[in-house]
């Protein structure tokens, strides 16, 4: 998987790309590893180019979530790929995540 970084003021947005397995967590696990939660904002993930997520992925999300909320930051999903959407609708995960239709509608850092 692809992992594209971008910062914006003291947010960021992740682009993903690809499969999102145990190697992206690998990855994720390494960048928020050293993540500086007080001072860093909130975190996107654009999934609108991840062509699958599996169980594990998933848990990351859900741990990630309660990591950025313990520190009262957003984590927001986008853009999610029909194949994603279709799991997230299976497993319930479309109500337990804050998902955005467009990362473009700068609102969702608020």
């Amino acid at each position: 998987m692809k992992i594209i970084k971008r910062k914006l003021n003291k947010d960021y947005i992740f682009l993903l790309e690809g499969i999102f397995n145990f190697e992206a967590i690998w990855e994720l696990n390494s960048i928020f590893e050293n993540w500086d939660y007080v001072n860093n904002g909130d975190v996107l993930f654009d999934l609108s180019k991840a062509q699958h997520i599996d169980s594990l992925a998933i848990g990351f999300l859900v741990k990630l979530n309660r990591r950025l909320s313990k520190y009262k930051k957003g984590f927001f999903l986008t853009n999610l790929s029909k194949n994603v959407e279709k799991i997230f609708e299976l497993t319930n995960m479309d109500k337990y995540f804050k998902i955005i239709q467009n990362s473009e509608d700068k609102d969702f850092f608020d």
